[in-house]
């Protein structure tokens, strides 16, 4: 089973190579808040099995439990935040 996909303006692209290790949905408010939607679809890979081209950045925002949440954005989708 392979997985494939790019970011929304298309500067990173993925693949992964095997079937998820775990899924599960998220009801956070910041999950809500990112999908515009009630909860968040999370599946979990190898990293062994994840190839990722394109230049990829790191933002880090304060999640509403003051946790420190990472994300991974394109450069070109960080201007939009």
């Amino acid at each position: 089973m392979t997985y494939s996909g790019r970011c929304a303006c298309g500067a990173v692209c993925y693949t992964i190579g095997s079937a998820p290790i775990r899924g599960f949905q998220c009801q956070c408010s910041d999950c809500q808040r990112d999908t515009g939607s009630g909860h968040s679809s999370i599946f979990v890979f190898a990293r062994s099995a994840v190839s990722v081209t394109g230049e990829v950045r790191e933002i880090e925002r304060t999640a509403a439990r003051r946790s420190q949440a990472q994300g991974i954005l394109s450069e070109l989708r960080l201007a939009d935040l």
